[in-house]
């Protein structure tokens, strides 16, 4: 269950890539 742990992370890691 460590899938939910590895989006999360990618989801924080693209929102410093997407920040406006």
């Amino acid at each position: 269950m460590d899938a939910v742990k590895r989006t999360r992370q990618e989801m924080k890691k693209a929102e410093k890539q997407y920040t406006r």
